[in-house]
């Protein structure tokens, strides 16, 4: 009798228990435990993950990120979105993801301007989800975050430009002209110029080895060289069609760069010196004009003459 006693109260235990488990079983089917970890966000391709963005040119890049929800029910996740070099970074502001299931996003970086920065210089990128509703129902508290980081990376831009200043005037033959040469560096990285050759169609004119100034010197960012070349002109030469073409070899940013100018200078016949002007025989300059005093004599030879006619007439 006392062993039978407990039998009810035994059989009731097991099924409360067992309603316990199922209820707790329920739950968790439900997905009604908080989200949290049990989704992501990433700066990721292909399911690699991204470290390093290159902006190119314009000062533009895009990139995919990955919202991953492992959740049974859809989440809602806000994104904001945090960049250096005063960047603008166009991509959505919310996105609804569905339960067990992927999210791609295609984010754009914009508005960097890459030639007032340095080359290589690098700067972060960090996009930052926050969960705000699950299945449709806001989350009064919303908290549950988080983040994908990236470092963003301004390219080198190489671009070394050569010029001729003032490439096309006539020159006398038998005179020196000097011509003046400008290496400037128009790109975001120190620069310099790896050969610098100078050809011409004259034969009058000898240019070896009048642009090594040029050569392998160190160029800042925004800064310029220069150089001036000797132009003898013979006087055997004349006319002739003087064509000067110079070029400039550097490290491109696709490889190998080239710049160039070119002058085209026209030699015409020497200048004769001309004597000076009090210096040059003239007549008339030798030659005294008219005086009073010489129309007095002629005056008076007249008069003598007449009267001397009169008299011989009586």
């Amino acid at each position: 009798m006392a062993e039978g006693s407990y039998e009810p109260y035994n059989t009731l235990t097991i099924l409360i228990g067992l309603f316990l488990l199922a209820l707790s079983s329920n739950q968790v089917y439900a997905d009604h435990s908080p989200t949290h970890s049990r989704w992501s966000i990433e700066i990721m391709d292909e399911g690699e993950i991204i470290e390093e963005l290159e902006l190119d040119s314009g000062g533009v890049v895009s990139f995919p990120v990955v919202i991953t929800n492992e959740n049974l029910v859809s989440i809602t996740v806000d994104l904001n979105y945090s960049i250096s070099f005063d960047a603008v970074v166009s991509g959505p502001e919310s996105v609804e993801v569905s339960g067990s299931s992927d999210e791609e996003l295609e984010i754009t970086i914009h508005g960097v301007k890459v030639m007032e920065l340095f080359g290589g210089e690098e700067g972060d990128l960090e996009v930052t989800g926050t969960v705000t509703s699950r299945q449709g129902l806001p989350i009064s508290i919303p908290g549950d975050s988080d983040s994908a980081e990236a470092r963003v990376k301004v390219p080198k831009i190489h671009n070394l430009v050569l010029e001729i200043i003032e490439s096309d005037y006539s020159v006398s033959a038998g005179s020196v002209e000097m011509l003046e040469l400008t290496l400037s560096n128009n790109g975001n990285v120190e620069d310099e110029a790896s050969e610098v050759t100078a050809s011409t169609s004259c034969k009058s004119l000898n240019l070896e080895n009048q642009v090594s100034d040029l050569v392998e010197k160190k160029i800042n960012k925004g800064s310029q060289i220069s150089t001036m070349v000797s132009l003898e002109f013979s006087e055997d030469y004349y006319p002739e069609n003087c064509a000067i073409q110079v070029m400039a070899v550097s490290h491109g940013s696709d490889g190998v760069q080239i710049t160039e100018d070119s002058a085209n200078l026209i030699v015409k016949t020497p200048e004769i010196e001309e004597m000076e002007e009090d210096k040059v025989f003239s007549p008339q300059r030798t030659l005294p004009g008219p005086t009073i005093f010489m129309v007095m004599l002629v005056f008076i030879f007249t008069s003598l003459f007449g009267y001397r006619e009169s008299m011989d007439v009586k």
